[in-house]
């Protein structure tokens, strides 16, 4: 294995990298992807999730993100459901080593605020299961034309979350918070325009 992944990774050691031109981008794609293709061995079911995300290049070091990652609504007894709405800002820096091809590798962090939002005729909108923490996270953009880049990147870290259909302890009356792992981010694909 071990063999394996220096073969893979040797090629991105040696090549450098370059900034593309722009100092603002916008990227939309495919956040799950990898929990989508594990669901089709474990069977279990899993919806797509999307992200919208937005970069600023502060200096050559520093980029400044934000993410909003969502899975598609649904509809249910006369009601649109949004679960698994995400809002993170982060920082993301580059990986100096790659200066001139177009490859780009980065790191860096985000903090996240998570929660359901339900609307129905009664109610305009609701929202429930909330949570909050930090994802560490890793990138790779590959340069197209014109300003556009494939980008992909996988995320994961912990926060504190309430249970998802926003129940409350049946003997106190609380909702329970607990600790748990998550990953907005695992093998997410898209597209980036620099402007």
């Amino acid at each position: 294995m071990r063999k394996l992944l220096i073969i893979i990774l040797f090629p991105i050691a040696i090549i450098h990298g370059q900034e593309l031109d722009g100092i603002n981008s916008i990227g939309f794609g495919w956040s799950n992807t990898g929990s989508i293709i594990g669901s089709t061995f474990n069977k279990s079911e899993v919806k797509p999730a999307f992200n919208i995300d937005y970069k600023n290049k502060y200096d050559s070091s520093k980029h400044y993100r934000f993410n909003l990652i969502f899975e598609l609504p649904f509809r249910s007894n006369n009601a649109t459901t949004f679960e698994n709405l995400y809002f993170s800002i982060g920082i993301e820096k580059p990986m100096l080593v790659l200066e001139e091809s177009k490859i780009n590798l980065y790191y860096g962090f985000d903090i996240y605020y998570k929660m359901n939002l339900r609307k129905t005729k009664l109610y305009p909108i609701s929202s429930y299961a909330y949570g909050f923490g930090i994802l560490a996270l890793a990138g790779l953009e590959l340069e197209l034309k014109n300003n556009y880049s494939f980008c992909s990147e996988i995320n994961f870290g912990f926060g504190a979350h309430q249970s998802e259909d926003g129940s409350a302890d049946p003997n106190s009356g609380l909702i329970l918070w607990y600790l748990d792992r998550r990953s907005t981010k695992n093998i997410s694909l898209g597209i980036r325009k620099y402007f």
